[in-house]
């Protein structure tokens, strides 16, 4: 009986595997915005952009449950380790034509490097993908930190990104 469900699972596992879709992004374009309890703001375009690599699996018809990981960072002259997310999100699906999909996704971001101290707040965007894979989105991650203290300063903003994506 252990036999026949070992191979059941792996069996299981390739199935997933074969029949769910794996991506790499390359960010195009990156920028932030956040503004400080104590009047300071900080915006601007991160000049190195990141890449990222995501698996998704259908859950129920035109949805898909992911999760993606940033494995290069975007950085920009301030950055020491840049900013980047792991991701975990539900992506639902549009069919437009039978070479075209557009897409929205609501999800859950876990900030990383210079980032890690914010909290883990939404994210949410869209994207079109054609029937080769390839594909165009753009996501907002939103921001906030609470920092008791230094000061009593909290901060809010977002990073949005633009992304050429290619899927598996």
């Amino acid at each position: 009986m252990s036999q026949f469900l070992i191979r059941f699972y792996l069996v299981f596992i390739t199935f997933n595997i074969i029949f769910s879709d794996i991506w790499i992004s390359k960010h195009l374009s990156a920028e932030y915005d956040i503004k400080y309890s104590t009047g300071y703001d900080s915006s601007g375009k991160y000049e190195y952009k990141g890449l990222s690599i995501g698996y998704e699996d259908m859950v129920y018809r035109s949805f898909m449950l992911g999760f993606s990981y940033d494995f290069k960072s975007m950085r920009d002259n301030y950055s020491i380790k840049g900013a980047s997310f792991s991701s975990l999100y539900i992506k639902y699906i549009l069919v437009a034509t039978n070479s075209l999909s557009i897409w929205t996704v609501l999800g859950r971001n876990y900030p990383k490097k210079d980032i890690k101290y914010y909290n883990n707040d939404i994210l949410y965007g869209i994207g079109v993908k054609l029937k080769n894979g390839i594909g165009i989105n753009y996501i907002i991650y939103e921001l906030t930190q609470d920092s008791p203290d230094i000061n009593n300063m909290t901060s809010t903003g977002f990073i949005n990104r633009y992304s050429l994506s290619y899927s598996f």
